[in-house]
Order: structure tokens, then C-alpha cells, then sequence
């Protein structure tokens, strides 16, 4: 009888004991699971008649996951804000002295009675001015900003006359990309001021584009002075008078990564050859 009772004693206590663990340990497996996944910011969910001290701690658990949710939501939407406030910055940052350059020679046009280079040049101006405001938009099609430097070129044409030529050769399929405003004009500026302008004789400057992958390849060519390697630093050109580039420069990195920007050719007497990297995908065509 005291074996009996025994046997059936200790088979009670067996089988409490693995009620006792499964009630504990499929819990516990629920959220080991759950807390080795943290990276996904799951929240966990541990089965009915559970221990109570389990269900506070996972209860606790999804309680940090959504404060994490909501201070990575917040964090994105600071760095959004710093991220366009630092475009606009850089946007913003367009030559006074070309506007100031571009009145003295419509002055000057009028004194000489020429009322149709008059018209023409303050027709190209507006046009240009409304390019780069272009609403307020950051994002232009292609064929905006190539328009947008046609017509800073047909006014740097009238100032310098048959110093100056200039030709654009983009493919026609390629002008409903969506591209960063304001791109090609501080390159194409700077290709006048320091690589044309200096020298002697006719200058030209061609603006291509290509595809090549995922990237959409921006090449303005001049045949001017050029410069030293040792003005260049990682590619890009750390010399004076070189704000325009880098301007451009940190707002194509803003907008596509590290991997893309600005890489410069160029050598003493060689005239200077300037790629703008940028990719097509990241950036979509805006709507009206």
C-alpha cells in the first residue's frame, strides 16, 4: 500500500513538474524568440494561461518596441527637415554678379538704340530667373534644367560675343528625367569665368549626357585654360573661385549618396572636362 501510494505520489509530482515547465518554458522560448529579432522591431506575443510575471515582461517589451518605433520615426522626419533645409541653403546660394553683369549689358545695349538684343536678352533672363525658381520645386525635368542653361548660355554669348560658342547635345528619351535643379549652370559658369575667359582665341563648351546603368551622366566640356592636377582633390576642385562646384557637388550627395557627384579631368593649356554623376531610380518625376 505505502509503494502504491508512493508510485502514485511520485507520478503526480512528475507530472505537475512538466505542466509546471511547459506553462514556464513555452513562454520564455516566445520571447527569446521574439527579443533575438529586436532588429525588426516585432512586437512579441506569448500564448494564453501563460505565467503572469511572462506576459508583464513581454507586455513590457512591445511597450519599448513602440517607443523605439516612434523615436526612429521622429528621427527620420529631423533628418528630412535638416536634409531640405541644407538643399535649400545650397540652392539658394546663386552669383549676384551674374544678374549685375547681365543688366550693365542691357544697359549698355539700350545706350547703343540695339532695342531687339534689348528685348531678346531681358526675354532670356526672365526665362532664366523663372527656371530657377521653377515654383519653388527642387525637382525639374531635364529638359527644364538643359533650357535653364541654354539660356544662361545665349546671355554669357551676348556679353563675350564671338569669344563664345556653345552647343547642347542630349538625347531626346533622356529629357523626362527628373534631376536636382540648378546642376548644370554653376558648372558650365565656372567653365567660363576660369577655363574660357583667361584664355586667348575662340572658346566652346559642349554639354553632353549618357546613360551608363542606373546612372544618368551630365558631361560639360570646355576648351579653355584647364588647370594643374594639384588643383584637384578626390576629384573635385578646391581651387578659388570654385564655390559653384562644390555647391553642386554636396547637393548631388545629398540627394543620391556617396556615390555620386562631381569628378573633374582637366591640365594646363588642355581645357577641363566636368561629369555629374546621378542616378536615375531614386528620384521620380514630380506632378503639377
Amino acid at each position: 500500500m505505502v509503494l502504491f501510494v508512493g508510485a502514485l505520489l511520485f507520478g503526480a509530482v512528475i507530472l505537475l513538474g512538466i505542466l509546471f515547465t511547459r506553462r514556464l518554458a513555452v513562454p520564455m522560448a516566445d520571447l527569446e524568440k521574439g527579443m533575438g529579432e529586436i532588429e525588426k522591431l516585432a512586437e512579441i506575443s506569448v500564448r494564453k494561461h501563460s505565467f503572469q510575471e511572462a506576459e508583464i515582461l513581454a507586455e513590457n517589451y512591445n511597450k519599448m518596441i513602440f517607443r523605439i518605433r516612434g523615436l526612429m520615426k521622429e528621427i527620420a522626419q529631423k533628418e528630412e527637415t535638416l536634409h531640405q533645409a541644407q538643399l535649400n541653403a545650397l540652392v539658394s546660394q546663386i552669383n549676384p554678379h551674374f544678374l549685375y553683369n547681365t543688366l550693365d549689358t542691357i544697359v549698355w545695349m539700350a545706350e547703343f538704340n540695339d532695342s531687339a538684343k534689348v528685348i531678346a536678352l531681358t526675354k532670356s533672363l526672365a526665362a532664366f530667373f523663372r527656371l530657377s525658381l521653377n515654383g519653388g520645386r527642387e525637382l525639374v525635368t531635364a529638359a527644364d534644367e538643359l533650357e535653364h542653361v541654354r539660356q544662361y548660355l545665349y546671355i554669357q554669348k551676348e556679353r563675350y560675343g564671338d569669344k563664345l560658342s556653345y552647343e547642347i547635345r542630349v538625347p531626346e528619351e533622356f529629357l523626362d528625367y527628373t534631376v536636382p535643379k540648378i546642376i548644370l549652370q554653376p558648372i558650365v559658369e565656372n567653365s567660363i569665368y576660369h577655363g574660357i575667359k583667361p584664355m586667348e582665341g575662340l572658346g566652346r563648351i559642349l554639354v553632353t549626357a549618357r546613360e551608363e546603368g542606373e546612372y544618368l551622366i551630365f558631361m560639360v566640356e570646355d576648351n579653355g585654360a584647364g588647370f594643374a592636377p594639384a588643383s584637384l582633390k578626390d576629384g573635385r576642385c578646391v581651387r578659388k573661385g570654385s564655390v559653384g562646384l562644390k555647391n553642386v557637388e554636396e547637393r548631388l550627395k545629398l540627394y543620391y549618396g556617396q556615390d555620386c557627384g562631381i569628378s573633374i579631368v582637366s591640365s594646363p593649356g588642355a581645357g577641363c572636362t566636368v561629369k555629374l554623376m546621378l542616378k536615375k531610380h531614386v528620384v521620380h518625376r514630380e506632378t503639377e
